[in-house]
């Protein structure tokens, strides 16, 4: 399991200092109440190892040793019974093991598309509205086009799919006339980690645009990081009747070689308009390296007003106007030195 995974597990037993040494992370015993004379750790003596697949945990006081699966299960079992966790709760943090620890051998087998399914129940939960949308902008007509939806509570044990109070994206695939549904991403809404879930775990979003889709003929493609903001930039670009632009996104600020071989075949125009962060930084940097010899490719200025195309709202109309090539941007930027 790597780091964000294990201290996510970490925090549901209490835990709020952990340091690094090497590849252990050592911290106060989360046994210790039941398992260490007077039911503390002063002097931390547990460690967990951040490794591929099994991470092995040992503490040096009470002797308990195995792996985070074991260690979830025996604290569960003492936090169930003084009531400090529900079975509930300890069932989801023993199935987000579980699906952790097999995430980097399902990262290295590329499953191919035709073997992505998505569950029939599963997939009933679209076109599904759900206040969280009201909150963030998105209309019942997009909610209608975008087939979103919501699901409270869903668990299949055989597909490894556990989605709990998440609003939900599907993914597409144009097939002739027909869109394929290829796999579903699940958002959060109640800080529930990780923040976004695919659906089956199998589904590679990497190998997809989010709203490619639906770009039909437009050969101007803005490309933006998460589905909440392609969304708003659509809204609001339908909203001011601009149809040569249309808004897509690479559910994350790394863009992969399917994604880029997906712009070089669909624009002419690539408007780069990732967040306005260290990573949508770099993440720009690197489309403007993989497309620049291929296709016009432009980029939006932000200003410390706004993070993202989503928190822009309409303003991202007027920074899409000012837009500038990337000879354009590095002209302007020689000039102002």
């Amino acid at each position: 399991m790597n780091r964000k995974s294990i201290e996510y597990v970490l925090t549901k037993m209490g835990v709020d200092s952990i340091k690094q040494n090497g590849e252990w992370l050592t911290l106060s015993c989360p046994l210790a109440p039941w398992t260490h004379a007077g039911g503390t750790d002063r002097r931390p003596s547990f460690g967990v190892r951040e490794s591929n697949g099994v991470s092995g945990v040992h503490c040096f006081s009470c002797g308990f040793k195995g792996g985070m699966l074991s260690l979830v299960r025996e604290y569960g079992k003492h936090a169930v019974e003084d009531g400090l966790w529900s079975t509930e709760l300890m069932q989801e943090l023993i199935d987000f093991v579980i699906l952790a620890e097999d995430e980097d051998e399902v990262e290295e087998h590329i499953v191919p598309p035709e073997e992505v399914r998505v569950p029939v129940k599963l997939e009933s939960y679209l076109n599904t509205g759900h206040e969280y949308f009201d909150k963030r902008g998105i209309t019942e007509e997009t909610i209608k086009e975008w087939n979103l939806g919501f699901v409270e509570s869903y668990k299949d044990k055989v597909a490894g799919i556990f989605m709990y109070n998440r609003v939900l994206f599907p993914v597409y695939k144009k097939d002739g006339l027909q869109e394929r549904l290829m796999g579903i991403v699940g958002r959060s809404i109640d800080g529930e980690e990780p923040k976004y879930k695919n659906a089956p775990p199998n589904f590679r979003k990497a190998n997809y645009v989010y709203g490619g889709w639906l770009a039909k003929d437009r050969r101007k493609i803005i490309v933006v990081e998460g589905p909440i903001d392609c969304l708003i930039v659509n809204q609001n670009l339908k909203k001011h009747k601009i149809e040569d632009l249309f808004a897509v996104a690479l559910m994350g600020a790394d863009p992969s070689d399917a994604q880029v071989a997906w712009l070089k075949d669909n624009a002419d125009e690539v408007i780069c308009m990732l967040d306005n962060d260290p990573s949508g930084k770099l993440g720009t940097k690197k489309l403007i390296e993989a497309l620049d010899p291929h296709v016009v490719v432009s980029v939006v200025e932000w200003d410390d007003r706004h993070k993202d195309p989503a928190e822009a709202g309409a303003y991202v109309i007027t920074m899409l106007n000012c837009r500038e090539t990337v000879l354009e941007h590095r002209l302007s930027r020689l000039l102002r030195l």
